[in-house]
């Protein structure tokens, strides 16, 4: 173990290092913009590919300049929100189709019933993640009440504002309001789901006609479809971690192959 010892340096003394190790700045009031709006941290990364990589001290390689370090962070974001924009519409579609078929066929709370899956599916960590959901939207609405009480207002405006917050989450709006059954109905618990829990789901349905029903509509067979949300998961996740900065191994992630 190591004890740290990296100083901590404003803006300018930044600046000022990338120029002893090589890198071309051409206008400095840009690059201190650039690094107000970015910082150095998130920044790092992108360096390496301009960077002399058997080196310790970090030395750029010749002609590396802070424009290419800026090209590459906005193309990375770019293409990030691009292809969490088609991913958002295809996860936005799947629990449309899923909600539109397994409601009507297997009624308002069919995700309640273990027979409609499959026994390897984890049915009691589906249950338990709705659960949690709404318990937690509870107390944040019991929360407010109790701030809603020491307000300096009449009853009338108090339950006024009550009912108004009840209604900011369907987690929130469906324990308040109704007692059996003790979750809320598909069409919603859908909507809290995280695409990797839909992916699992969709897996994990008992019935291939459901799953057939449900990829027909994107003209897919059940398979495919299956094997697509999977993929858009482990992409999506890889979205996730570069909008909090680049993984150490960027260069080997799928994500950066595809942008080659």
């Amino acid at each position: 173990m190591r004890v740290f010892h990296k100083p901590v340096i404003d803006i300018t003394a930044q600046i000022e290092l990338l120029k002893q190790r090589g890198l071309h700045i051409q206008d400095d009031t840009r690059a201190r913009h650039f690094l107000q709006a970015v910082s150095f941290f998130r920044l790092t990364p992108y360096m390496r590919t301009f960077q002399q990589a058997e080196d310790e001290d970090h030395p750029f390689r010749k002609g590396a300049g802070f424009r290419d370090l800026t090209t590459l962070y906005d193309f990375d974001r770019r293409l990030r929100l691009l292809v969490m924009d088609a991913i958002e519409r295809v996860e936005v579609a799947v629990r449309s189709l899923i909600s539109n078929h397994m409601g009507p066929n297997h009624g308002g709370h069919w995700y309640m019933e273990a027979r409609l899956f499959q026994h390897s599916y984890d049915h009691a960590r589906l249950l338990e993640t709705i659960r949690t959901k709404q318990n937690a939207a509870r107390r944040d609405y019991e929360k407010e009440c109790q701030r809603i009480d020491r307000l300096q207002t009449d009853e009338g405006r108090k339950d006024h504002l009550k009912h108004q917050r009840a209604k900011e989450s369907y987690a929130r709006h469906y324990p308040v309001t109704y007692d059996q059954p003790s979750l809320m109905p598909g069409w919603a618990m859908l909507e809290e789901l995280t695409l990797g829990d839909l992916s699992h789901l969709y897996k994990g349905l008992a019935r291939d006609a459901d799953k057939k029903v449900i990829a027909r509509c994107l003209e897919l067979p059940a398979p495919l479809l299956q094997s697509w949300l999977h993929t858009l998961t482990t992409i999506r996740n890889i979205c996730a971690q570069r909008a909090m900065g680049f993984p150490q191994d960027w260069h080997q992630d799928p994500f950066w192959q595809i942008a080659e």
